[in-house]
């Protein structure tokens, strides 16, 4: 997602334009020391009952609440439904 969908000019215009962005790594232990990524597998798994990669949620930070995830690969024309009204089919 990172290389082949996030870049893409679409893409990257809806989350410039609407989102303030946060990744959380949890896929690749070699990238973080053991406690990071201990932290970080435990941080999605409190937020989405979910150990999937890759894993989106929308977040609204003024209500603290989640409005919308999903679990798995979305190409393009899904995962711009998905940030524009939560759907990926």
């Amino acid at each position: 997602m990172e290389k082949a969908i996030f870049p893409l000019p679409a893409v990257a215009a809806k989350l410039k334009k609407s989102f303030i962005e946060v990744r959380l790594h949890t896929d690749n232990a070699e990238r973080l020391d053991a406690k990071t990524y201990a932290q970080n597998k435990q941080l999605q798994k409190d937020m989405t009952n979910s150990s999937a990669n890759p894993y989106f949620v929308i977040y609204d930070v003024k209500t603290g609440t989640v409005l919308r995830k999903k679990a798995g690969m979305l190409f393009e024309e899904k995962f711009l439904k998905f940030l524009r009204d939560g759907g990926a089919d």
